[in-house]
């Protein structure tokens, strides 16, 4: 299914962070990593629904995520997956910071991928079946019209100019403000839509 396997086994994967041991370890985005976690209510429709998607993995779904503090996209995505998995039976969560895994950073990029969040689902022999990177299709279109308004985000990301990266990550942060809002106003029920006709089988 996937040019490069990801090297993860089910040692591997119990080395990984549950969730309260990478909230406990950020350094950066703590508070609102708990706060949205705290926020976020699956309904019950939902809940069924992964339920079933487990089923058809044979009752056990191993997630990977791959993120970082920092991330703004990992800090609306991976609360959601930890609630899935908190609630949803058969499924299991390990998150891992990039930085602190560059083989996985390595073979994730050797099939294209380098942004983050990156989420891997393996099945209960550890083949991994589905595969989700960054955001969903309706934060891409959000993002993308932020940044129809935002045209010099790019230049300030590249450049070298220390005022430069000032004024970038002060954008960033101004987006991650906006991006809260877009979820909390309906993007992880998107998210979730998409995760489900990601995983389940028809």
């Amino acid at each position: 299914m996937f040019k490069t396997p990801i090297p993860i086994t089910k040692d591997r994967f119990l080395n990984g962070m549950p969730w309260p041991d990478y909230v406990a370890q950020m350094k950066v985005n703590r508070e609102r990593a708990t706060e949205l976690f705290e926020a976020i209510t699956l309904a019950p429709d939902d809940r069924q629904a992964f339920a079933q998607a487990v089923a058809g993995y044979g009752g056990q779904l191993n997630i990977t995520a791959m993120g970082e503090d920092w991330c703004g996209d990992a800090v609306v995505i991976l609360p959601l997956i930890a609630r899935l998995a908190a609630e949803v039976p058969g499924m299991d969560l390990r998150i891992f910071a990039r930085s602190a895994t560059p083989d996985l950073e390595d073979a994730y990029a050797e099939d294209g991928i380098t942004s983050i969040p990156i989420l891997s689902f393996f099945d209960a022999d550890w083949r991994e079946v589905r595969r989700w990177v960054e955001r969903s299709a309706a934060a891409q279109r959000r993002v993308d019209a932020w940044m129809a308004v935002h045209p010099g985000v790019e230049a300030l990301r590249h450049s070298s100019d220390p005022q430069d990266r000032r004024a970038y990550r002060a954008l960033m942060k101004e987006r991650l403000v906006d991006m809260i809002e877009w979820y909390r106003g309906g993007l992880w029920e998107a998210t979730l839509e998409e995760w489900k006709s990601l995983l389940l089988i028809t």
